[in-house]
């Protein structure tokens, strides 16, 4: 029958994080992140321990390298299945032609075997607004190339950034930050 009532059930997940972050000398930063991951569907529940880390290098006064390794830990296990948390390698790099105007290219690799890249654009038209645009390729398989598109704005007031983001899924919807 339809309508049938079957129950019901609540979810929870939740990801706790802290971070350290240091600069090591006038050219090379150096962070790290320990977190701990909880999530519950009905009646079990599953926790996960993992570290992120990160070095950023200032190879001039236009172009920044990085390098990170996320999800770097346990398994994420309810029962007695566990699932790897989505472990990735990124490599990335940000130039700043014009004052007010910097570019970013990342390329990614993650622990399934996906390679994907992302690249974007951020515009200070004056100090206290970004416009922003990018592009990833992981999310465009199976969707239309507008997929991929990002769209974004960020607001600076008394020392905070108030951030907005635009990302279209093809059929699936829109997602907002």
């Amino acid at each position: 029958d339809h309508g049938e009532s079957l129950g019901d059930f609540s979810v929870h997940y939740a990801a706790y994080s802290l971070a350290y972050g240091q600069k090591v000398t006038d050219k090379l930063a150096l962070g790290v992140t320990g977190k701990m991951i909880d999530a519950k569907i009905a009646d079990v529940s599953a926790k996960a321990y993992a570290a992120d880390a990160g070095a950023m290098y200032e190879a001039s006064e236009k172009l920044t390298l990085s390098v990170t390794a996320n999800n770097l830990g346990s398994k994420l296990t309810f029962t007695n299945q566990g699932d790897s948390l989505p472990t990735a390698f990124h490599l990335g790099a940000a130039y700043q032609p014009l004052h007010g105007l910097k570019s970013t290219v990342e390329g990614v690799y993650s622990k399934t075997g996906l390679l994907s890249g992302r690249i974007g654009v951020e515009w200070n038209p004056i100090q206290m607004i970004s416009l922003r645009s990018g592009y990833k390729t992981e999310t465009t398989k199976g969707l239309s190339p507008l997929a991929g598109l990002t769209v974004g704005m960020g607001l600076h007031l008394f020392g905070q950034e108030f951030a907005y983001a635009w990302l279209p899924y093809g059929n699936l919807g829109d997602t907002q930050y």
